[in-house]
């Protein structure tokens, strides 16, 4: 790991002003993907939940789960984060009526840290994560391993719904069909069921927000296909202090991890001699483009545009294999054209998805 460190390190000190810049406004650690997965494979599905402060909807998360109507085995693995509500009685309580829940009580470390040592306590062969705000449907684990053992295949995902929690209304609902395209499915971590073993030394990013793009660049963009269960069996809520909603508030310095978790992976991909798929680079350009635009639209005029130039510089440095649009208006360096094109293709992504 040190080995490693030392070189990202090195090639950092190489990077132009821009990125010397950035420096002075925010910097976190540096991100080196390190995690062990469980080996044991005594599950056929290890759920599980980062915990922290979820007494409000604690109850009815678990209830949904541990009510699952399944011939399979699976366990409930969660990690208390240093919850200072009545997370911790809760969990108590439905351990006593539970075999199968696991508890891992730690001091706050934030939600990559406790994804991770959720990871190196998975016993199944399956995993899949949910939030400790949402639901599944009892039929859940059921629907989504029959697909997986039936079709021998690593991933698949269902429809959803977005629920507001204070009202209870349905405010979206995914639109997925067996026949989906694999670039029109949105890539959340939660909903999903993935072959524990994809997660051998992937980690999440500590310190960071948007932690969940290692996910996509990593684990997603390896797997060939993602197999669609098309019922709804997973429910997620909207409420006004998640931590989307803190992340989108754009004027937050730390929207800038956006560039830096970017910077910092093709950095290790350069470390280690290994090359981007055709769909890394895609994701590269479209977490440089579309989606750090976004984030960062409420910055500094000033902050923005070195930012911009920032990954102007580390896009000058990867060997893309196509010949993408989007890689003109960084070789170009068009800060006016990267601001048009990254919200023409949100608009264009939100439609997509909506249909």
């Amino acid at each position: 790991m040190n080995k490693y460190k030392g070189m990202v390190l090195f090639f950092m000190k190489k990077v132009q002003k821009n990125i010397l810049d950035l420096k002075q406004i925010y910097y976190p650690e540096i991100y080196i993907p390190t995690n062990k997965v469980n080996k044991k494979n005594e599950y056929d599905l290890s759920i599980l939940i980062p915990v922290y402060n979820a007494e409000e909807f604690l109850t009815r998360t678990l209830n949904s789960i541990v009510g699952q109507k399944t011939k399979y085995n699976y366990e409930i693995v969660i990690v208390n984060d240093g919850s200072s509500d009545g997370s911790s009685d809760i969990l108590n309580k439905f351990k006593e009526k539970n075999n199968n829940i696991k508890i891992i009580n730690q001091s706050n470390h934030g939600i990559s840290y406790a994804r991770n040592v959720l990871l190196e306590n998975a016993s199944g062969k399956y995993i899949s994560f949910v939030d400790s705000d949402d639901t599944i449907s009892e039929y859940f684990v059921e629907k989504m391993l029959n697909i997986i053992k039936s079709q021998n295949v690593g991933y698949v995902k269902c429809n959803y719904k977005k629920i507001q929690n204070k009202t209870s209304k349905c405010i979206f609902e995914s639109n997925y069909k067996s026949d989906t395209n694999k670039e029109n499915i949105d890539k959340y971590l939660w909903g999903s069921i993935i072959e524990k073993k994809e997660y051998e030394n992937v980690s999440f990013p500590e310190n960071y927000w948007f932690e969940d793009m290692v996910f996509n660049f990593f684990i997603v963009s390896r797997m060939k296909k993602i197999v669609i269960c098309e019922d709804y069996l997973y429910n997620y809520y909207e409420y006004e202090n998640s931590a989307s909603k803190i992340q989108g508030k754009k004027s937050n310095v730390k929207n800038l991890d956006q560039f830096y978790l970017v910077y910092n992976i093709v950095n290790f991909y350069f470390c280690n001699k290994m090359k981007f798929t055709e769909e890394q680079e895609k994701i590269i350009l479209h977490e440089l483009g579309t989606m750090l635009v976004t984030r960062t639209l409420e910055l500094k005029y000033k902050e923005r545009k070195k930012v911009f130039y920032a990954s102007c510089e580390l896009i000058d440095k990867i060997d893309f294999s196509q010949k993408y649009k989007e890689l003109l208006i960084f070789k170009k360096r068009k800060f006016l054209n990267w601001n048009i094109a990254a919200i023409y293709n949100r608009i264009c992504q939100k439609r997509r998805l909506n249909k």
